[in-house]
């Protein structure tokens, strides 16, 4: 639910949308800013279940940044992992999983 306070008492009926899985798995797109604010696509972080037979499990519905940019987590409510780590690598300028938690 989402809510305005905590309780059944503050669960907005008309939040029933946000609890039905999206039609796709989900995706998390990675920018580098670049001279002049002009912001680069450097990676495409596909959900981990993302196949011809996966279940849509929203992957990308909460994504956390860490302040030094070297980490990031993702976090989906219709996986069994519900969070995943990203650790960021310089020299190939990617993000790679680095652990599950839930």
């Amino acid at each position: 639910f989402i809510t305005s306070g905590v309780g059944p008492q503050f669960a907005q009926v008309d939040a029933a949308p946000f609890n039905i899985p999206a039609n796709s798995g989900g995706r998390v797109y990675v920018f580098e800013n670049e001279v002049n604010d002009t912001f680069s696509l450097i990676q495409e972080i596909k959900s981990p279940t993302e196949g011809q037979w996966h279940v849509p499990d929203r992957f990308g519905h909460a994504v956390s940044i860490s302040k030094d940019s070297n980490m990031i987590t993702i976090g989906s409510p219709y996986m069994a992992n519900s969070c995943a780590a990203y650790e960021y690598y310089p020299k190939e300028r990617i993000f790679v999983r680095s652990c599950y938690g839930q």
